[in-house]
């Protein structure tokens, strides 16, 4: 149950392979949540959103070891140097989650049209308005 990554998007094999197995796993399970995400940002939003996800996670991650590394090394010697070249892949990645996310606000507007970007309350009470009857 593979995904196909829509055609024209430049993503690194890391980013690939997490928005493949991420709208694999929507597929299988369609909540009102994922719903939602379908119709804000279409299909190469939601690949670009992972992208955006699995950036912002590693990023986070490198900043949390960098940090440990400069704090166990006191300041000094190739542990120091190390926490300060993964503090600089930190920025990388989180310059690079910024553009994905960018791209994929991007792709949903063109992806919308004309339409509003719903939100959960949006949602909410057009499922109330529809169930409501005239």
């Amino acid at each position: 149950m593979t995904q196909k990554q829509p055609a024209g998007l430049p993503l690194l094999p890391y980013e690939r392979w997490y928005a493949t197995s991420m709208l694999a796993r929507q597929q299988g399970h369609q909540t009102r949540f994922v719903l939602r995400m379908q119709q804000n940002y279409g299909p190469e939003g939601l690949v670009l959103r992972a992208a955006a996800t699995i950036n912002q996670g590693l990023s986070s991650m490198f900043c949390l070891v960098a940090i440990g590394l400069m704090i166990a090394s006191g300041g000094r010697g190739p542990l120091d140097l190390t926490g300060y070249l993964l503090l600089a892949l930190t920025c990388c990645l989180g310059t690079l989650c910024f553009a994905r996310a960018r791209q994929a606000k991007t792709a949903g507007r063109a992806f919308r049209g004309g339409r509003p970007f719903l939100t959960a309350r949006a949602a909410t009470l057009e499922t109330k308005d529809v169930d409501a009857g005239p």
